[in-house]
């Protein structure tokens, strides 16, 4: 058996020293672009940090000087509608109380008129009766 060995040049890729030279070229000013303009972003974040700062350092000193208040007067207004929210929730609360002590004296709920044929017709208007006395003194309490 004979092997047969192929010879397959391979092409060079090197480049002259002029292109390599060239490439670098172009590389680094390609390089101090991006260096420039991160350099100007970098800038930017700074004034505007410190433009937050400043903020920071204005409002805090507001704070310190009127105690975080804006005027007393908004602070009045203020306090007073939180004093009408608490008033309208205790209103609130007490009429629950009241619904809650009325049902608790309403008679268990009648049974259904299906289950009350049996009833002669004179009980069946009792009920009723007694059943619109009780809607009128719940509407009453409301």
């Amino acid at each position: 058996m004979v092997k047969v060995v192929s010879v397959v040049k391979k092409k060079s890729n090197k480049m002259s020293a002029a292109k390599r030279e060239e490439l670098l070229i172009e590389n680094f000013v390609g390089l101090q672009k991006a260096m420039i303009n991160l350099s100007v972003k970098f800038e930017n974040l700074s004034d505007n940090i410190s433009k937050l700062l400043n903020v920071f350092e204005l409002s805090a000193k507001d704070i310190v000087a009127n105690k975080g208040r804006q005027s007393p007067e908004i602070d009045r207004e203020i306090m007073n509608r939180i004093n009408m929210l608490l008033d309208q929730n205790k209103n609130l609360m007490n009429s629950v109380r009241n619904l809650e002590s009325k049902r608790e004296t309403i008679p268990p709920a009648m049974p259904p008129m299906s289950q009350s044929s049996n009833i002669p017709q004179g009980m069946q208007q009792s009920q009723s009766i007694q059943q619109n006395q009780i809607k009128k003194t719940i509407v009453q309490t409301i």
